[in-house]
Parts: C-alpha cells; sequence; structure tokens
C-alpha cells in the first residue's frame, strides 16, 4: 500500500486550508478531500520547503523543536 503523500504527491501531507488553491503546481483533479494534490513530487516538495520558510520567518518557529510544534501539534 502507497502512502497517502506519495500518492498525492505531497510529501509533507499538507492539508487544503485556508487559500489552498492558490498553490503553485495543484493537479487539475483533487480527489483527497482533506491533503493536497500536486502534478509532481516537485510540487509538494517545493510546498512543503515554503511552509517551512514561513514557520520560521512570519511565526517564529526558528528551530527544529518549534517547527515541530507548528507543524504536527499535539492535538494532531
Amino acid at each position: 500500500m502507497t502512502a497517502r503523500g506519495i500518492l498525492n504527491h505531497n510529501p509533507g501531507n499538507l492539508r487544503k486550508a485556508g487559500d489552498w488553491q492558490n498553490w503553485q503546481g495543484l493537479a487539475d483533479e483533487q480527489p483527497d478531500a482533506a491533503f493536497l494534490c500536486f502534478k509532481a513530487p516537485e510540487w509538494g516538495i517545493r510546498a512543503l520547503a515554503r511552509t517551512l520558510i514561513t514557520y520560521r520567518d512570519k511565526r517564529g518557529a526558528g528551530t527544529v523543536r518549534k517547527i515541530i510544534e507548528r507543524y504536527a501539534p499535539n492535538s494532531e
């Protein structure tokens, strides 16, 4: 069985939240109700990198611990 993030070309398992329709490289079809689907893995990796950079630059998550707390909170 292939992992959901691999099937969706979304290795970060980024969820559909906020203005998710604005991500570059989104697949035309979005069959997964919760997670973004990209045209190719490169687009999913780019989205993950941009998300992590935003956590650092705009959310004050400058350490690995703070990034993890933001990316995968205890509530999940």
